[in-house]
């Protein structure tokens, strides 16, 4: 009976290790959200953190073309002039910057120094 007692706080315990790091690895930072936040919009919507992470664009690379078939990699996705972004629409890509559109205003998007090879 005791060694019953013992496996079984023994495989609890190996289960909340692994849905810590389950959680902490598909979760990541949002486990460190405000529990006081509703996860659910007033009209019943869910919220989806990706969205609200729209001021954290980051541009990774520009594939750029003088002919108009220049493309732009934004948080890990490919986007052509025309594309959206959450709620960003991308409106001109140029050799080191990607101009986006939001509510009539633009969001320029530079590469750093030293991401970008020119040949």
């Amino acid at each position: 009976m005791l060694k019953n007692r013992i496996f079984n706080i023994s495989n609890i315990l190996i289960f909340i290790i692994i849905l810590f790091f389950f959680l902490t690895f598909i979760w990541g930072e949002q486990l460190s959200r405000d529990p006081f936040i509703s996860l659910v919009t007033e009209d019943g919507r869910l919220i989806n953190f990706k969205d609200n992470k729209e001021n954290q664009l980051e541009l990774e690379g520009i594939l750029y073309d003088h002919y108009g078939r220049a493309a732009a990699i934004v948080n890990s996705e490919i986007v052509r002039i025309g594309d959206w972004i959450g709620e960003h629409q991308v409106y001109k890509i140029e050799r080191d910057r990607v101009i986006l559109l939001k509510e009539g205003k633009e969001y320029i998007l530079k590469l750093e120094k030293g991401e970008g090879n020119d040949f």
